[in-house]
């Protein structure tokens, strides 16, 4: 069983494991805030979003979410990408989906994810 925070990231619930949040607070706009998600992030809403400091593959980076919470994620909940599905897919921090209750969630891996790293590919799924 793995510790994940669960959260909303622009319009998307995903998942990233516990170990990889370094500080969570009051949502702030944040100069190097990033994005898991291509496109311009808007800036933060102040009813029930967070910032959350991650390790990433760029070192700390803030991310803003809301609705978050930590979950024990299963192994038997978690599905990893389908060779064609990882082939579209141009965002290698994107390790798989986990099932929770009757909501499906991306997985995230933060040590994956570098703004200048668009169109890797990566097949492993480390979630704990």
């Amino acid at each position: 069983m793995s510790k994940v925070l669960c959260l909303t990231h622009r319009g998307v619930r995903c998942c990233v494991p516990a170990e990889r949040v370094l500080s969570a607070e009051q949502a702030h706009a944040r100069e190097d805030a990033v994005s898991f998600w291509d496109g311009e992030a808007p800036p933060p809403q102040a009813s029930g979003q967070r910032s959350l400091r991650l390790a990433t593959a760029d070192g700390p980076r803030w991310l803003w979410g809301s609705a978050v919470r930590a979950v024990s994620v299963t192994a038997g909940q978690i599905q990893q990408l389908t060779p064609v599905l990882r082939g579209l897919l141009t965002l290698p921090h994107v390790v798989g989906l986990a099932a929770l209750g009757d909501e499906l969630v991306w997985l995230v891996e933060p040590l994956r994810f570098s703004p200048g790293r668009a169109g890797e590919k990566s097949t492993e799924l480390n979630v704990g």
